[in-house]
């Protein structure tokens, strides 16, 4: 197993414990930590310290990033078989036997993957998963922002994992998303198994992890460099997927110019990074025309008709109204045979006053405003 971590001495202890508490018990742990400030140093080397099992790596440069840690822990590692965990989430007792029984059970599967459920103090204290098997093809999902699973899901077969091209370094939040998009574009086989049995830590101190490196202005930047690798890469699609998978793609751009504008009120970036849906012909041109001027007339009159002529014209897939928003989705959905779906569809985010409101209290609005200044 490998960790990467940073400034986690307050939590990494019960990380650790988690996994000595485990039934099975032949298992490395690398630790790998991208340069803390804090206690993390002390509290790790005095666990690997009266622990073979684990082995602490101190990098001497910071912030370096997750997808580097990992990387490097991997070439360290010697196991069979290979699981990503963060350092502030916890295995559920009997889960490293039952991922190890699975593995060697299915000696033609590259990896196997398991749900997360979140929680806040206590483990089970939310009732809800990260996402969870649906009847979609999870490369199709990967692409339209309904990210199956995450970083601790899979178990990965060691002499499998080279085939991914490993973790991106480059990439800044959303890593595990472009990650597994790759491995599933390059044919890796798998089994997704409903069955939670890790936890998955919730927002630290009240902060929003995720939201908070997509709100950066790299963060953004990185996500469209994931969409563009897409582009330049096989898809391994044809037919009404590849359509699909186009469609994904360039609402995940409009979706990215939107960020760019929310957070940093920059149109000439988020015209930029529209561009790139007719560079990639991921979408037509009447469509195209619309998104730039929803762009260039953002909260005026005419960006807010050609956000509701965009929601007119375009499909669900181009809207990404079929995804989980995160830690949404019961735990009670695993039980669900067939599954219906409904945490799975959101509302447009191409959004606007005269598509929350509808036409005529919204020209109402227009006018009564108009003749308030008069």
């Amino acid at each position: 197993m490998v960790i990467p971590t940073y400034n986690r001495g307050d939590l990494i202890g019960e990380t650790i414990q988690s996994l000595q508490e485990q039934d099975f018990e032949d298992f490395e742990v690398i630790i790998v930590d991208d340069g803390s400030t804090d206690d993390t140093k002390d509290v790790c080397e005095e666990l690997a310290s009266v622990d073979s099992r684990f082995a602490y790596v101190a990098e001497d440069k910071k912030n370096r990033g997750p997808s580097y840690c990992r990387n490097k822990g991997y070439r360290m590692a010697e196991g069979e078989y290979l699981i990503f965990l963060d350092s502030d989430d916890l295995f559920l007792p009997g889960a490293l036997k039952n991922r190890v029984k699975l593995m060697d059970a299915h000696e033609d599967k590259d990896f196997i993957v398991f749900v997360g459920e979140f929680f806040k103090r206590n483990v089970g204290d939310t009732k809800k998963v990260w996402n969870m098997p649906t009847d979609v093809d999870p490369l199709i999902r990967f692409i339209g922002d309904d990210t199956p699973w995450q970083t601790t899901g899979p178990t990965w077969r060691t002499s499998s994992f080279e085939k991914t091209g490993l973790w991106d370094e480059g990439i800044v939040g959303c890593d595990d998303q472009e990650f597994h998009t790759r491995a599933l574009m390059a044919g890796l086989r798998y089994e997704f198994i409903g069955a939670v049995d890790y936890a998955l830590r919730g927002a630290v101190d009240g902060r929003d992890q995720l939201g908070m490196v997509l709100a950066k202005r790299k963060g953004l930047i990185s996500q469209v460099s994931r969409i563009k690798n897409i582009c330049e890469a096989d898809l391994n699609l044809d037919g009404q997927e590849l359509k699909t998978a186009k469609k994904m793609m360039a609402g995940s751009l409009l979706l990215r110019s939107y960020q760019m504008l929310k957070f940093h009120d920059d149109k000439d970036a988020a015209l930029e990074i529209w561009k790139n849906a007719r560079q990639y012909h991921l979408i037509g041109f009447p469509v195209y025309t619309l998104g730039r001027m929803w762009i260039k007339h953002y909260k005026k009159l005419l960006g807010d008709i050609a956000a509701c002529l965009i929601n007119q014209l375009e499909s669900d897939d181009f809207l990404l109204k079929n995804r989980a928003l995160l830690a949404t989705t019961p735990v009670s959905c695993l039980d669900e045979d067939p599954y219906d779906g409904r945490f799975h569809k959101q509302e447009s985010f191409v959004s606007s006053a005269l598509v929350r409101k509808g036409l005529l209290p919204y020209m109402r609005g227009k006018l009564t405003r108009k003749a308030a200044l008069l």
